[in-house]
C-alpha cells in the first residue's frame, strides 16, 4: 500500500527505521512523502504518528484487486446474472407449443418430438438440426401428417403441422375406375392395377375413363378391381392477374435501443415510428426488448419489370395448389392493360399434370358374384 507522510517527515522515517519497519519505496515531495509498505506493517506505523499526518493514498496488489471486487461487487454480479441470463435466452429452450386443434393430434406430435429432443429445458438447436428433425417426423407419419414445421422464437419452440385427411378413401376391394378430371392430352401413363384404355398424345374430355378397373378376357369381364395409376396430360389455364408498378416496402435501418417491457408497457419512450421488436429475454410480464427501426422504400418497377413479376406471381399461385407432377411448360401473354398504377395481365399456361382421378363404380350383386367366383 502508499501512504501519504506530512509533519515531521525526516522524524517519522528514522522511527520506522528503528522500529525495524521495511519501507518498499520513498517518493519526496514539497511538503510531503510518499511511502510504500506491506500491509501488515501498517498497524506498527500508526503506532508511530503522534506527531504526523498519514493517510493511505492507494493499496497495491492483491488487497488492491480484493478492495475492487469489494467495492464494485454488486456490478460484477449484475453483469455475470446479465451474461448469464444473455446464456439462457440464447441457448436454452423453456416451452414448447403444438399449433393445431385436434388435442390427439397435438398430444401424438408432443411426444414425437421430445422422443427426438424437441421439449423444455434443454439446449437449443440450429435451423438445420430443427428441419432434419421435422424432415425425420414427417418421413415417418405420413398417415398422419402432411406437414410440419419446428421454428424457434427466443426460448420457445413453435411447431406448426398439417393433419393428413384422406377424403374418399376406396378400399382396395372396392371397384374404381381412373378418369380424367379435365380436358387434357395424355403425355405419360403408368399403370399398378387395372386395364389403361387411352395412349400417349390423346385427347380426353373431362370425365372419360383413362384406366379401367374392368379386367376382359374373351370380351368378356372377368373380374372387377380398384384401378391404380398415374396419367399425366397436358392441360390449360387462362389466368388474369394484376400487379403495382409502384410498390411501398418497409425495411429495417441500422438504428436500434434496447429496452425493458412491463406488462407490455415501456419502461423507456419508444422514438421509432415504424419499428419491429425482437424479444431478447422474457421472465413472467418482463421482458428485455431490441427495438429495430423501420423506413418506408418506395420501389418502382417498369412496364416490363411488373409483367415478368405478375407471371411469376401467377405461377406461384398456381404452382401451390398443385402436386409434385405439376410443371409448368409453355406461357404465353394474351393481353396487357395498364390504368392506377398497375397492369392487368390474361395470361394463357400449358402445364403438365397428374390428371387422373379415382371414381367408385357400382356393382351388382350378379357383378359382385362374378368377381369372387371367377
Amino acid at each position: 500500500m502508499i501512504l501519504k507522510i506530512e509533519n515531521n517527515i525526516e522524524k517519522f522515517i528514522i522511527k520506522c527505521i528503528s522500529s525495524n519497519i521495511n519501507i518498499l519505496n520513498i517518493e519526496y515531495h514539497d511538503k510531503y512523502v510518499l511511502i510504500k509498505i506491506d500491509k501488515k506493517e501498517y498497524r506498527k506505523i500508526k503506532k508511530l504518528s503522534y506527531y504526523t499526518k498519514i493517510d493511505i493514498v492507494k493499496y497495491t496488489g492483491i488487497e488492491n484487486i480484493k478492495r475492487i471486487i469489494k467495492k464494485y461487487l454488486f456490478d460484477l454480479f449484475m453483469i455475470i446474472l446479465f451474461i448469464i441470463l444473455i446464456y439462457i435466452q440464447s441457448n436454452i429452450i423453456v416451452k414448447v407449443t403444438v399449433k393445431h386443434e385436434n388435442k390427439n393430434l397435438k398430444e401424438i406430435v408432443n411426444n414425437l418430438v421430445r422422443k427426438n429432443g424437441i421439449k423444455p429445458l434443454t439446449i437449443a438447436k440450429n435451423n438445420r438440426e430443427l428441419n432434419d428433425i421435422s424432415d425425420k417426423i414427417l418421413n415417418n407419419n405420413r398417415d398422419i401428417l402432411d406437414f410440419i414445421s419446428i421454428t424457434r422464437n427466443g426460448m420457445t419452440y413453435t411447431i406448426s403441422l398439417e393433419e393428413r385427411i384422406i377424403k374418399n378413401e376406396i378400399k382396395e376391394d372396392s371397384y374404381c375406375n381412373i378418369i380424367s378430371n379435365k380436358d387434357a392430352v395424355v403425355n405419360k401413363i403408368t399403370t399398378y392395377k387395372g386395364i389403361s384404355l387411352v395412349e400417349k398424345n390423346q385427347s380426353v374430355k373431362k370425365g372419360d375413363i383413362l384406366i379401367s378397373g374392368d379386367l376382359i378376357l374373351n370380351e368378356e369381364v372377368k373380374n372387377r378391381v380398384c384401378a391404380d395409376g398415374i396419367v399425366i396430360g397436358t392441360t390449360w389455364y387462362k389466368i388474369n392477374i394484376s400487379y403495382p408498378l409502384e410498390e411501398k416496402e418497409k425495411i429495417l435501418t441500422k438504428k436500434h435501443k434496447y429496452n425493458v417491457s412491463i406488462n407490455n408497457r415501456l419502461l423507456l419512450k419508444n422514438k421509432f415510428k415504424l419499428y419491429k421488436i425482437e424479444n431478447k429475454f422474457k421472465f413472467l410480464n418482463i421482458r428485455i426488448i431490441d427495438i429495430r427501426e423501420k423506413e418506408i422504400k418506395t420501389i418502382k418497377y417498369s412496364k416490363e419489370e411488373a409483367i415478368k413479376l405478375a407471371i411469376k406471381k401467377a405461377e406461384n399461385e398456381l404452382s401451390k395448389k398443385k402436386d409434385n407432377n405439376f410443371k409448368i411448360i409453355d406461357e404465353k401473354v394474351l393481353k396487357v392493360n395498364e390504368f392506377n398504377s398497375k397492369i392487368e395481365l390474361e395470361l394463357f399456361l400449358s402445364v403438365e399434370e397428374n390428371i387422373g382421378i379415382k371414381e367408385l363404380g357400382d356393382l351388382s350383386d350378379t357383378e359382385q358374384s362374378l368377381r369372387y367366383t371367377n
